[in-house]
């Protein structure tokens, strides 16, 4: 009996100390020299069609186009079980 009240006594203890804790801890500014940045969302899709340079070449799909047209002009006259899509 008195080991479950004294557990129950230790719970609220440390529930009560962790509260106190984030509380003060969350209205605390930053230390100095260490600024929050502002989150902003990652563009996977950019990222992954810009990688070696970080840009995307304004030609690119004019040019995946223009094999696209190629490649279907010059094979015109084979039996191709694949389509591009």
């Amino acid at each position: 009996m008195k080991s479950k009240i004294l557990l129950t006594l230790i719970i609220c203890c440390l529930g009560i100390y962790i509260g106190v804790q984030y509380v003060a801890t969350k209205n605390t500014p930053a230390p100095l020299g260490m600024e929050i940045e502002e989150k902003s969302p990652i563009d996977l899709m950019f990222m992954q069609r810009a990688y070696p340079t970080g840009e995307i070449k304004p030609s690119a799909y004019c040019n995946a186009a223009a094999w696209r047209q190629d490649l279907q002009n010059t094979q015109r006259n084979q039996s191709n079980i694949w389509d591009l899509c």
